[in-house]
C-alpha cells in the first residue's frame, strides 16, 4: 500500500492482502498443529468464521478457536488501517475461499449496494425493500458458502410458503446436503419475519442470482420466482 494519504481505496489490492494473510495463517496452523484447511471464510461484524469440510476432523493439537480469533484480529487491524489511510470499508462483509487447484486464497467484499443504490435501514414505520433484499441475499450467501458455494440461483416463494429452490449450472456434477438448503431457507425466512415488523412485503416471491465476477448473490422480488433458465434444481 502506498503511503500517499490522498490515494483512493484499491479494493482489489486490499482483498489480495487479506487473502494472503488468511492463507499464511491457515497453512501455518496446518503445518504446526495439524489443523484442517478451511473450505472458506466469512468475515462480518469484526469477526471471521471458518467453514470446514463435513468430514474434517480437528486433532487435539489444533485450537481452531484460537486460530479464528488470531485471523479476526489481524484482518480487523488491516481493514482499520486501510480505512484510515485510504477510506476503504472496514465493515463490508467479506467472503474468502482457496482455489481448488492451487490452494491460493481469494477474497471479495460485499458493499451495501443493490443495483447501484445504497441499502438504507428500515425506519420505525417504513419498510426499506432495498434493505430487505440486501439482507436476504447476504443471509443466503453466508448459509450456502460453507457447503454449497456452487449454487448460482435461488427461488423463494414468500414467508407463508416457507420454501425455496436452489439451482446450479446445468451439467455440473455436484450435490448439496439437505441440511445446508434447510439452513439457508431458515435464515431467509427469519430475515423475512423480521421484515414484517416494518410492513415489508414478506409474502412476495423472490429470485436471487450469483454474480459471476464478485461471486455474491443479489435478490429481487418476483411475481413468478423461478431458477435461471440455464439452471437445474438441486
Amino acid at each position: 500500500w502506498s503511503a500517499n494519504p490522498t490515494s483512493v481505496c484499491d479494493v482489489k489490492l486490499q482483498m489480495s492482502s487479506i487473502a494472503k494473510e488468511i492463507g499464511a495463517k491457515t497453512n501455518k496452523a496446518k503445518k504446526r498443529f495439524g489443523c484442517p484447511l478451511p473450505t472458506s471464510a466469512s468475515c462480518r461484524d469484526q469477526k471471521c468464521e471458518f467453514q470446514l469440510d463435513a468430514g474434517a476432523s480437528v486433532p487435539p493439537s489444533c485450537n481452531m478457536e484460537l486460530l479464528t480469533v488470531s485471523v479476526s484480529e489481524k484482518i480487523q487491524r488491516m481493514r482499520r488501517k486501510a480505512n484510515t489511510r485510504f477510506s476503504c470499508s472496514e465493515t463490508a462483509p467479506l467472503h474468502c475461499s482457496p482455489q481448488w487447484v492451487t490452494g491460493w486464497w481469494s477474497c471479495s467484499a460485499r458493499l451495501p449496494l443493490l443495483h447501484g443504490r445504497m441499502a438504507p435501514q428500515h425506519d420505525q414505520n417504513q419498510c426499506s425493500e432495498v434493505r430487505l433484499l440486501y439482507d436476504a441475499a447476504e443471509e443466503l450467501h453466508e448459509a450456502l458458502s460453507g457447503g454449497c458455494p456452487f449454487v448460482t440461483s435461488v427461488a423463494c416463494f414468500g414467508l407463508s410458503s416457507g420454501k425455496c429452490q436452489f439451482g446450479m449450472q446445468r451439467g455440473e456434477v455436484q450435490s448439496c446436503a439437505s441440511s445446508v438448503k434447510e439452513r439457508a431457507t431458515s435464515k431467509l425466512m427469519k430475515t423475512l419475519s423480521q421484515g414484517q415488523r416494518y410492513g415489508c412485503p414478506t409474502d412476495k416471491g423472490m429470485k436471487c442470482r450469483r454474480d459471476k465476477q464478485s461471486g455474491w448473490l443479489s435478490c429481487e422480488f418476483s411475481d413468478n420466482p423461478t431458477l435461471a433458465e440455464d439452471q437445474s434444481e438441486l
